[in-house]
């Protein structure tokens, strides 16, 4: 008797809320190979059908009352199929197909392949058919456009179309920001990252122009993570004070894996990493959602137990009137922010084991000045004056750096400068928030210009459109809080 070729077993639950489609796949396949057997006969056909698909479709099958024949396998077949294929919820169907998105790293057809088969179970007419034909053909239109190199825009005022309509102007105004750009293609697919991050760039670039031949010529202090050169950051440690290793806190289950990325880019940025031998000193992992990324996590560090053994340095720190005295008669600004300004300085190997904290995935600690760490603040401050120390027109509060000058040539002069010093250190810049060659600037939550200084407005106006108190017998009754009083004499 000839034996029967091999044929994979279903998977029952490898993936419970595909089961139907896999379903129709794995008999369609197998009846694929019926033909290529020829074999016709029902009996034969149920017999192979039970065979292959397992224990568990079997298990399955003995609880669907079909009787005792052998030769029902077209009523076999369709049993199955409404087990692993329920009736569906055409309101929720529709529901999902329309919160579908395009996954990074998915192909346009990808993701076209996935639209069509989610819309399988939406009953949806003609007319949505053709609509999401028409969708099919932007989508790959739009996937050629994206592939197309951006080039920095350039400006001329006198070459722009005034439109007559002032609806139309109010709909195509000029984009300010990568973001308006992309939230104005509401029904569009999204934009491939890289296109997302040239738009970015040109924009940039095209807010700064004068000044846009500085990011190739200063590439290294625009690119990446930065580490100070020559420069070990050393802890000073109070030794009577005993070592704490803190039970481990549970971090939930919905983030570990999120945090295991965090962790894994740390350690890919020379950030951090695993720890080894004697831990004295375990802090706890603090995680928490990004305010601008709530899909995203930011850990950081319980330092509380360790900062009581870390003595402080205690640097001068710029104070408003300091800044004030500096920028007085300049009329030029510029204003550039370190990149993860703490990780730029490397710990000490004696200092890094105070920094032990204790994750899901092990133990870990930093290379980098971490946040939470007490003495950082001013440990930073100090680091960053010495390498800016000696240059004109230049003075920093922490990560943020003000260039000025009297003129433009001043300014220009004192910028380039800055830049080669932190080329020549190993420092980066965060190219997002760098602003060149303004006639006012925000630093500090104060606005300065060539005509002073002034309040940020954006940190006062809370304060100016608070409601007038309601006087009242007993004192005045604030609009925020109906039981506070204040009694005025």
């Amino acid at each position: 008797m000839a034996s029967i070729p091999e044929f994979p077993k279903f998977e029952v639950y490898s993936d419970e809320q595909s089961a139907g489609v896999r379903w129709n796949k794995y008999v369609a396949k197998l009846e694929n190979l019926f033909v290529g057997m020829n074999i016709d006969k029902n009996k034969r056909k149920k017999a192979l059908l039970l065979h292959y698909s397992g224990d568990e479709v079997f298990e399955i099958y003995e609880t669907l009352n079909l009787g005792t024949t052998d030769d029902n396998y077209t009523e076999t077949k369709s049993a199955l199929h409404d087990y692993f294929m329920p009736k569906k919820n055409k309101e929720f169907e529709r529901f999902e197909f329309r919160n579908l998105k395009q996954n990074q790293g998915e192909t346009i057809d990808m993701y076209v392949t996935k639209l069509r088969q989610k819309a399988e179970h939406c009953e949806f007419s003609d007319k949505d058919a053709r609509s999401m034909e028409m969708a099919e053909k932007q989508a790959h239109a739009m996937d050629r456009h994206d592939s197309f190199p951006v080039n920095k825009i350039k400006k001329h005022p006198s070459q722009r179309r005034k439109p007559e309509n002032p609806a139309y102007q109010k709909k195509y105004r000029s984009v300010e920001t990568a973001e308006e750009l992309i939230h104005m293609r509401e029904n569009a697919q999204p934009l491939a990252q890289n296109a997302i991050t040239a738009i970015k760039e040109t924009i940039s670039l095209g807010k700064n122009e004068k000044y846009s031949d500085l990011y190739d010529k200063y590439k290294p202090v625009f690119n990446g993570l930065g580490k100070l050169k020559d420069k070990q950051i050393k802890f000073h440690i109070d030794e009577s004070v005993i070592p704490t290793a803190q039970p481990a806190r549970r971090i939930p289950f919905h983030v570990r894996d999120k945090v295991a990325q965090e962790l894994e880019k740390l350690e890919k940025l020379d950030v951090i990493e695993k720890a080894t031998g004697a831990t004295p000193w375990v802090s706890n992992l603090v995680v928490a959602p990004k305010p601008k990324s709530p899909n995203d996590v930011r850990i950081c560090v319980d330092m509380r137990k360790a900062n009581l053994a870390l003595k402080r340095e205690r640097h001068v720190v710029p104070t408003v009137d300091d800044i004030i005295m500096e920028l007085n008669g300049s009329t030029v600004f510029s204003k550039v922010d370190l990149y993860k300004g703490f990780h730029q300085l490397e710990l000490s190997e004696e200092s890094r084991n105070m920094s032990v904290f204790a994750s899901h995935v092990g133990l870990w600690r930093y290379k980098r000045l971490n946040f939470g760490v007490s003495v950082a603040p001013e440990i930073f401050q100090n680091e960053i004056r010495q390498v800016i120390n000696g240059l004109n027109g230049v003075l920093n509060i922490s990560d943020d750096i003000i260039i000025h000058g009297k003129t433009q040539t001043d300014h220009d002069s004192n910028l380039e400068a800055l830049l080669q010093r932190l080329q020549d250190r190993n420092l980066t810049l965060n190219k997002e928030k760098c602003e060149f060659g303004k006639s006012k600037i925000k630093f500090f939550g104060y606005v300065f210009s060539e005509s002073g200084i002034s309040p940020d407005p954006e940190k006062i106006t809370a304060i100016k459109n608070v409601e007038k108190p309601k006087i009242s017998g007993r004192g005045s009754i604030f609009p925020w809080n109906d039981k506070l009083r204040v009694k005025i004499y």
